[in-house]
């Protein structure tokens, strides 16, 4: 194989230098263009070895490929670039996913702008797809794929190609719908793909095809079925150790679901032996979850965890799928937390949410994990959050599971009506077809009756005119013997008149010229005076928009450091001075003491995260809504009454205006209303806290409302709290109410005009 490389290498050089000498030699107009199309035959020959290569993953393919990529680019070959652009995105498939799309989405711009033929484009176009699956971004690999499909559906090709390339496409529409969980039509796309395959016999995707409906059976729940797709699979597998690997992983795992652990084990370790013997790597990590699974099953967690490292350790060096490695992450920490090694339990959970983020079933599971984890430990906070992210993907994939189902539903019934309406056109279309040859038919018998007919009449014209033209040839020569002669006079005539007028006209252009040219001077002055003076005005728009920039960034670092001091400082300032405190304390061994002590340190650095989450919320962008300022108002307000064992009541507009608010005018209402809830948390003495929201015509009403003891309006003293809410109303130019008396509760209402 080596000698073979280095033969093709030493060729292409050959034929550069070949291609160089002619350079030399040629001489001419077309001189470039033979050397240009020398050079595309060069990196044609170099892109076929990069592609046979980079299928491989050879290392030489990527070299190879990046030499033609670079050669394409420099004489502008798009077919160059696009093929060896292609090549890399092969080389990197699996490997770096995100290089990967970089390449192939360079390979298809480079194809429109010129078209190297169905196959190319229609490859680039599905590997694009597959890729966008193996990141699990399902929705962006079907958009690739019903790409893929239209194209090769409109363009024309032989039907044998054709037919190959639709089997592909919707085997890549298939893949997608079943990271979907739309199981109905991945199940329509799959019976598609299978029916062109065995039409052309093409075992290999037969084999792919049945694996894949076992898949979608398999997360249906009917494991019986499932095993027996992946059974029909197997079967069709001949000569091929890699996809034998893959098939036995696949029943391996339909097993371990029915519980037969011993056929699961051993389905997994002829997998794994298998894929050993022909370095086949793909499915190392699912079996190693098989086998680790049997254990668990069993009890045997300190052999499980043995075999989830393991398979954890050869699916990270072999690059196996995202799924594959929040499996066995997933499956580390359930068997560390059978350990009762709770910490490093909580570490795989958390990689688990990390690595399989997208896919909701997985981390719906890995965050009820994460609940009963933390209520081991203790953490009951952690539990209930856990326990609240857990409720929350769950709702959601119930919502888009209906969803799916609509659709699926909407789908079905646009496809069969589809279907009726063009099995309509098309007994129409044979009709009028029919009608047509009838009147075709018709047509041209008529017309060869009309072609006889005007045949003769033609005939006795052309005798006719014969005898008419031989006269006006009689007439014609004496009429021109006379015109010959008034034509020589003529001549005369014009000749002098014709040196007269060239005189005229000379003088004339000479002037027309000088004019031209003083005119051409005065539009190139007022031109470069004008560019002067746009130049002058651009300059200054960019130190103006520049200065702009830097005062807000001023202003933002400024506000910053402000929150951070004022909010951070003091509260620092206190932790320290009890922790002296409590080590005066501790010195005198004053229990006591030193407990309460600790407590309001805790207590004060909880404050401090508090403040902390505020600023970085309040800062944060992507919270610049007004829905999201009100989200946050109302997970406040249940935190807050949850503590106080209140109950809390919230009326909220169904929907929010779509409109961002500025930092500034969203730090004000949020600390308002803030304060305004701490009042009535920590003073009312109440049991019941109402927060309405009302929002018309770009007016946002915020009211809070208890039924606690109430005070006097005109005779509470006042404190920071009530100053600054006032405060920050008037920064808002925002109306602030406060209601209350004895034993009425109180109600702090803020009517504020809401701006972009």
């Amino acid at each position: 194989m080596n000698r073979k490389h280095g033969f093709v290498t030493v060729l292409l050089f050959c034929c550069f230098m070949n291609a160089a000498a002619q350079d030399k030699k040629l001489s001419g107009p077309y001189s470039g263009q033979l050397l240009s199309a020398g050079i595309k035959d060069s990196i044609d020959a170099m892109n076929d070895l990069a592609d046979t290569l980079c299928l491989n993953k050879d290392e030489k393919g990527y070299k190879l490929a990046a030499n033609a990529l670079q050669l394409s680019k420099q004489i502008q070959y798009h077919i160059g670039i696009g093929d060896a652009s292609h090549s890399l995105g092969l080389t990197q498939f699996r490997r770096d996913n995100d290089s990967a799309i970089y390449y192939f989405k360079q390979a298809r711009n480079a194809y429109l702008k010129e078209f190297p033929g169905f196959e190319k484009m229609a490859f680039a176009l599905n590997n694009l797809s597959r890729t966008y699956y193996e990141l699990l971004q399902f929705d962006s690999s079907l958009h690739y794929a019903q790409v893929a499909l239209a194209f090769v559906q409109k363009n024309h090709a032989p039907p044998m190609v054709k037919s190959k390339w639709l089997m592909y496409t919707y085997g890549a529409i298939a893949n997608t719908y079943g990271g979907q969980s739309r199981y109905d039509s991945c199940n329509i796309y799959y019976l598609k793909a299978i029916a062109l395959a065995e039409k052309a016999n093409h075992k290999i995707m037969l084999n792919v095809y049945f694996k894949g409906l076992s898949g979608i059976q398999s997360r249906l729940g009917d494991y019986e079925k499932a095993a027996l797709y992946a059974k029909k699979a197997v079967s069709y597998i001949e000569n091929d150790c890699g996809a034998l690997s893959i098939g036995l992983a696949n029943l391996g795992g339909i097993y371990s679901r029915l519980k037969d652990f011993v056929n699961a084990d051993k389905m997994a370790d002829s997998s794994i032996k298998v894929g050993r013997y022909c370095n086949v790597w793909n499915s190392v990590g699912r079996n190693y979850s098989i086998l680790g699974n049997s254990q668990m099953e069993q009890k045997n967690f300190i052999k499980a965890l043995a075999y989830f490292k393991t398979g954890m350790k050869e699916a990270l060096l072999h690059h196996n799928s995202k799924t594959t490695l929040g499996i066995l992450y997933r499956r580390l920490g359930d068997a560390y937390e059978a350990l009762d090694s709770l910490p490093q339990a909580r570490d795989y959970y958390l990689k688990t949410l990390k690595t399989v983020e997208g896919d909701h079933e997985m981390m719906n599971a890995v965050y009820l994990s994460l609940s009963h984890l933390s209520f081991k430990e203790g953490d009951i906070n952690s539990a209930y959050h856990y326990l609240k992210q857990y409720n929350a993907f769950k709702d959601t994939v119930y919502t888009n599971e209906k969803i799916k189902i609509i659709t699926e539903l909407n789908t079905r019934y646009e496809t069969e009506k589809k279907d009726q309406h063009v099995l309509l056109l098309s007994k129409e279309k044979e009709l009028q077809q029919a009608l047509l040859d009838k009147q075709l038919q018709q047509i041209a018998k008529d017309k060869a009756e009309k072609r006889e007919q005007e045949l003769e009449i033609s005939n006795y014209r052309l005798q006719t005119d014969k005898q008419d033209q031989l006269l006006q040839i009689q007439y014609l020569d004496i009429a021109k013997n006379k015109i010959a002669q008034s034509r020589q006079q003529s001549l005369i005539a014009n000749a002098a008149i014709r040196l007269e007028n060239e005189q005229k006209e000379k003088i004339i252009a000479q002037n027309e010229s000088k004019d031209k040219q003083n005119w051409l001077l005065l539009l190139m002055a007022g031109f470069i005076i004008m560019s002067l003076i746009f130049f002058l005005v651009f300059s200054r728009y960019k130190l103006m928009k520049k200065i702009q920039s830097q005062e807000a960034l001023f202003k933002q670092r400024e506000l910053i450091g402000r929150e951070l001091h004022d909010e951070v400082g003091a509260t620092l300032s206190g932790i320290a001075m009890y922790s002296h405190l409590a080590k005066e304390q501790a010195k005198k061994a004053e229990a006591g003491k030193i407990e309460n002590s600790l407590s309001i340190i805790q207590t004060n650095a909880g404050e401090m995260v508090n403040k902390l989450n505020d600023i970085v919320w309040l800062l944060n962008p992507a919270q610049d809504t007004l829905q999201k300022l009100i989200q946050r108002l109302e997970e406040y307000a249940g935190e807050m009454t949850a503590i106080k064992n209140m109950h809390l009541k919230t009326q909220l507009p169904p929907q929010f205006s779509a409109q961002n608010l500025p930092v500034e005018s969203r730090r004000n209402i949020y600390l308002f209303c803030k304060e305004a809830i701490n009042n009535a948390v920590k003073y009312s003495e109440a049991t019941l806290l109402e927060l309405t929201v009302k929002e018309n015509n770009g007016v946002l009403e915020i009211t809070v409302n208890d039924n606690g003891k109430g005070f006097d309006i005109e005779n509470i003293k006042r404190g920071n709290g009530l100053d600054n809410m006032k405060k920050r109303a008037d920064e808002l130019g925002a109306g602030f109410n406060i209601q209350s008396a004895p034993g009425r509760g109180c109600q702090v209402s803020l009517t504020v005009k809401i701006t972009q």
